[in-house]
């Protein structure tokens, strides 16, 4: 069936459609709707699926009665929705499915009980693997606040924390949540598409709801996290041309980062391969990612073929299986190369690639990087307070401020830090910023985290560099009124870094004293 609901072009519609689904035309009238449900629950013969077509604005999301798209969601299944943006109006056509029961607990409904701040709970879900897709289902229970633009966001993640798929919908996208009857669970269907050479493994389900651009966190954490279930995976052969085929009885499908460019030295790029085995098991069962350039060859990575928790052993022929690899880029590469890709048997002896020419055959060049530069400053940072402080002869603090130095509880305090490079950093480091009275005290508020919230890499600074970092300090409600002092300093996996003041004195507890701020009651 067809439903036309309150669009310019109703009225000429049913002159002329000629399609075989029954075609109904309705407004945006209580009356219309409560009339169009009282004949689809009287027809005569089973109804399969229902086409609703719609304009979406915040008027029709707005209106009191949305009688028909409750009825469809506590009906139906809700399978899918397009949208087609026009000057005027956003026309959408959802899609239900009727064939099947409707929404409705079952018992291998699992119970969860979390919130999402005050707008709504989810009491339960459950998923039903349908290869090529995921159905999942949500139990949601009205809250006390209401929202129009409620969304979801929803991530299948495997143990490993790799995300497979990611889909962000509406919340109920037929029924708004203001809408939603009190104290009743309503239904939500979500169908997630697996994507070719999904592993069979334990996953779990990864939500997250946001209003337009404010996330609503989840009771206990900023989402919330499913058990882990079971999935037999998504490795059924599919057409698509390999890009090249290895001796070790493999075909490379294709091989895509994750992210474009640009790309810089110190950080790294997620790349996806997809393999289809040509034997059972192939003999290809390692892996080694290079650095080309020009003549030179530099290892970048060495590990297992597949994923974890699906290696290349336990593969058969015709199956199709997906891996992410995380391919590190050293911080001292420069300029243009090629990230080529080697297999070796179990024995760790390198096997050839069939490729058109010659030079391919001991590693096939799977991506071609321009890497960018990172931007130097060579110029003084112009903050209000002189620092001094050096750590283990790496970093200086060469200048800093703080702001506000009078603040209420509840309050932020900036900050602003002024790092000086004497000489690149061999390993990553933290840094730590305490609101305290003493040292060797706990903090009352901290502002811990990598420089520049870790956007650039420590092992990519260069010597002589100026480098601005910037952390905050959220004064807890319950602190009481007084002096307090801020320390700053260093910190990696071994320890708190070394810092010494210009006479070549060690700080205590290796903190450096910034000044003092007043909590005013």
């Amino acid at each position: 069936m067809l439903v036309l609901q309150d669009l310019a072009l109703t009225p000429l519609a049913d002159y002329y459609y000629q399609g075989t689904a029954k075609l109904f035309l309705i407004g945006q009238q209580g009356e219309g709707q409560e009339a169009l449900i009282h004949r689809l629950e009287g027809w005569p013969r089973p109804i399969e699926r229902i086409w609703l077509v719609t304009g979406l604005s915040s008027e029709d999301l707005a209106r009191p009665e949305q009688a028909l798209y409750h009825w469809l969601g506590r009906r139906g299944r809700y399978l899918s929705q397009e949208v087609f943006p026009s000057r005027n109006v956003w026309i959408r056509v959802l899609v239900y499915d009727f064939s099947s029961p409707g929404c409705a607990p079952s018992p291998r409904t699992s119970p969860t009980g979390v919130g999402f701040g005050a707008y709504f709970r989810l009491r339960g879900f459950e998923v039903e693997p349908s290869s090529p897709f995921l159905r999942a289902r949500f139990f949601w229970e009205k809250g006390s606040a209401s929202s129009l633009n409620l969304w979801l966001g929803i991530q299948l993640v495997d143990e490993a924390g790799t995300v497979w798929v990611r889909e962000v919908q509406p919340i109920w996208p037929s029924y708004p949540p203001d809408r939603w009857p009190e104290g009743e669970p309503v239904c939500q269907q979500v169908r997630l598409r697996l994507p070719p050479g999904l592993p069979p493994g334990r996953y779990r389900l990864r939500v997250e709801a946001f209003d337009l651009d404010r996330r609503i966190p989840a009771d206990g954490g900023p989402v919330w996290e499913s058990p882990f279930f079971a999935l037999e995976g998504y490795t059924e052969r599919f057409s698509l041309s390999p890009i090249a085929r290895s001796a070790g009885g493999l075909q490379l499908l294709s091989a895509q980062p994750e992210v474009g460019p640009p790309y810089f030295p110190g950080l790294g790029i997620p790349l996806w391969l997809r393999w289809q085995a040509e034997a059972s098991p192939p003999v290809a069962r390692m892996m080694a990612l290079f650095w080309q350039q020009g003549g030179e060859r530099r290892l970048l990575l060495r590990g297992q073929l597949g994923p974890s928790s699906f290696p290349a052993d336990r593969w058969r022929a015709g199956q199709v299986v997906a891996q992410r690899i995380w391919v590190p880029l050293p911080p001292d590469l420069r300029g243009y190369g090629q990230i080529r890709l080697a297999l070796y048997d179990e024995a760790g002896r390198e096997l050839p690639w069939d490729a058109f020419w010659p030079f391919y055959r001991r590693g096939y060049p799977v991506l071609s990087v321009s890497l960018s530069s990172w931007p130097v400053r060579r110029k003084p940072i112009p903050l209000a307070r002189e620092g001094g402080a050096c750590f283990v002869e790496t970093v200086c603090l060469d200048r800093y401020e703080i702001q506000p130095e009078g603040v209420a509880p509840g309050g932020i305090v900036e900050v602003r830090l002024a790092w000086h490079v004497r000489r690149r950093p061999e390993r990553p480091g933290v840094v730590f910023v305490h609101l305290t009275q003493r040292p060797d005290q706990a903090p009352w508020a901290t502002g811990d985290g990598p420089p520049q919230g870790g956007q650039r890499p420590i092992v990519t600074w260069e010597p002589g560099e100026y480098v601005e970092d910037i952390h905050t300090l959220r004064i807890p409600e319950d602190l009481p009124a007084g002096r307090y002092a801020i320390f700053v300093g260093w910190y990696s996996e071994e320890g708190r870094w070394m810092a010494v003041d210009p006479s070549g004195a060690r700080y205590r507890m290796d903190a450096v004293p910034l000044g003092e701020i007043e909590v005013r009651p």
